[in-house]
C-alpha cells in the first residue's frame, strides 16, 4: 500500500488536525501509512500521536503584514496569501522548497492538504495532491480571482501575487499556474462541512461532501441551563466577556481553552463553573439554551445539528463571517468584533437569544433539515479518491 502524507499550513486551534485525523485512520485501515505534517506541534502532538501517528513539523512562517499595507483590512483570500510570502518571491521560494523538501525525505505517494495553499503551489501539476477545506479556507480553484469580501478592496493586488507565484515556479521549472486560485485545486478539492456554511457556496461547481465525523441528531429534550461557553483565553477580548457572562447571574458551565490554574481559580471565584478538560460539545450542547463559542466551523456545526442557538465572540476574519452567515438563518447573535462591547451587552445577548423563543425554534428547524439528509458520506468519498490517487502511482 502507500504512504500519505497530510499536511496542515495555515489556521489555529485543532480544527484542521480533527478533520484530518478520521481520514488518516480510514486510509490506515485500508493499509496506507499515513504521516502528519503539521503548523503547531505542541498543541496537535498528543492527539494525533495518542492515535499512532507519526508528527513532524510542517514549514511555516509567521504572518506578516508589509508595512505599505499594514493599516488596511485584509479583504481576500489573497491577502492572507500575502502575510506569508506571496508578495515576495525570496520568502515564497524558502517556503515552496522547504515544503518539496519535506515531501522528497518522507517519499509519500500523495499529500492531502488542509488550509494549505503551499502544499498546493509545491505539487501543482506534478505530484498527487488531494485539497481539503471549509469553505473559506478553499476557494474554488475555477475562479479567476479571489473575490473580495470587504468593500475596502484587496489590500494586495492579485497580480502583484500571481506574478511572485509565476516567478517563484520559473525559478523551479515548474508549471506556472494562469490564476491565483488554480493552486488551490490539486487532483482534487473536497469542502467538507454543511453546504449551507460554505463561504463560496454560490460560485461552487460541486457542493460540499459534508462533514468527515458524523454530526449528533437534534436535542431531543428542552434545555436545562441557560448556556455552554467555550472560548480561548488568548483572544483579548474573552476576559470581558467572561466579566459579563458572571453578572449575568445566567446558569451554564465553560471549556477555556489556553487558561491557566490561576485564571480559571479566578473565574470560579467569580461564580462561573470551568471545566478542566473538554467536556463532549453534543453532550453539554444539548442541554444549553444557547452555545456561546469563537465561530470556529466544528462548534457551529454541533450546533446547528443539535438546534440549540448560538452566540459568537469572533477573533478574525473567518469567524466574523461565520457569525453572519448565521446571523442571516435567524439562529444566533454576534458580538461586535474587535471587542467593541461591554460586559452589560453579554447579559443583552444573552437575555434577546434566550428569551426570544423564535431563535430556538428557528435552530430547531435547521436541526431537523440537517438530519433528514442523513449520514455524509465524505469519508467514503475522499478516503476512495485518495486510495485511488495511490493505486495509480503503482
Amino acid at each position: 500500500m502507500g504512504r500519505i502524507l497530510l499536511a496542515w499550513e495555515l489556521g489555529d486551534g485543532l480544527g484542521h488536525v480533527m478533520r484530518l485525523l478520521p481520514l488518516a485512520k480510514r486510509l490506515r485501515e485500508s493499509g496506507h501509512e499515513c504521516i502528519f505534517a503539521v503548523r503547531n506541534v505542541p498543541i496537535s502532538h498528543g492527539v494525533i500521536q495518542r492515535e499512532g501517528f507519526v508528527v513532524l513539523q510542517a514549514p511555516m512562517l509567521i504572518p506578516h503584514a508589509p508595512e505599505d499595507v499594514r493599516n488596511k483590512p485584509i479583504a481576500t483570500y489573497g491577502d492572507i496569501l500575502a502575510t506569508i510570502g506571496y508578495d515576495d518571491v525570496d520568502r515564497l521560494l524558502a517556503m515552496v522548497d522547504a515544503w518539496q523538501g519535506l515531501i522528497d525525505v518522507i517519499k509519500p505517494d500523495m499529500v492531502v492538504g488542509d488550509y494549505a495553499p503551499t502544499v498546493g503551489l509545491t505539487t501543482y501539476k506534478t505530484f498527487p495532491t488531494v485539497m481539503l477545506g471549509d469553505g473559506f479556507t478553499l476557494p474554488p480553484p475555477t475562479m479567476a480571482k479571489f473575490p473580495e469580501f470587504r468593500k475596502s478592496g484587496a489590500r494586495v493586488p492579485e497580480e502583484r501575487l500571481l506574478a511572485t507565484v509565476q516567478e517563484t515556479q520559473r525559478r523551479r521549472s515548474r508549471p506556472l499556474p494562469p490564476t491565483m486560485p488554480s493552486i488551490l485545486g490539486g487532483n482534487e478539492a473536497f469542502i467538507i462541512t454543511l453546504p449551507e456554511l460554505d463561504f463560496y457556496r454560490g460560485e461552487r461547481q460541486k457542493q460540499a461532501v459534508g462533514p468527515l465525523t458524523p454530526l449528533p441528531p437534534p436535542a431531543a429534550t428542552r434545555p436545562e441551563v441557560d448556556y455552554f461557553c467555550y472560548l480561548s483565553m488568548t483572544f483579548a477580548h474573552t476576559q470581558k466577556f467572561l466579566d459579563g457572562l458572571a453578572a449575568s447571574r445566567r446558569t451554564g458551565s465553560c471549556y477555556l481553552r489556553d487558561s491557566d490554574k490561576v485564571q480559571i481559580a479566578r473565574l470560579r471565584d467569580m461564580g462561573l463553573t470551568i471545566h478542566d478538560r473538554p467536556p463532549p460539545m453534543a453532550e453539554v450542547g444539548a442541554k444549553a439554551a444557547v452555545i456561546i463559542h469563537h465561530g470556529g466551523l466544528g462548534t457551529t456545526e454541533t450546533a446547528m445539528a443539535l438546534g440549540r442557538p448560538q452566540i459568537l465572540v469572533p477573533r478574525h476574519g473567518e469567524q466574523t463571517m461565520n457569525a453572519h452567515t448565521l446571523g442571516r438563518m435567524g439562529i444566533a447573535a454576534q458580538m461586535r468584533t474587535g471587542g467593541q462591547f461591554e460586559s452589560a451587552h453579554v447579559t443583552q445577548a444573552l437575555n434577546g437569544v434566550i428569551g426570544t423563543s423564535s431563535y430556538l425554534e428557528r435552530a430547531a428547524a435547521r436541526a431537523q433539515a440537517i438530519a433528514k439528509r442523513g449520514p455524509t458520506r465524505a469519508l467514503d468519498v475522499i478516503s476512495g479518491f485518495c486510495a485511488e490517487l495511490v493505486a495509480g502511482r503503482g
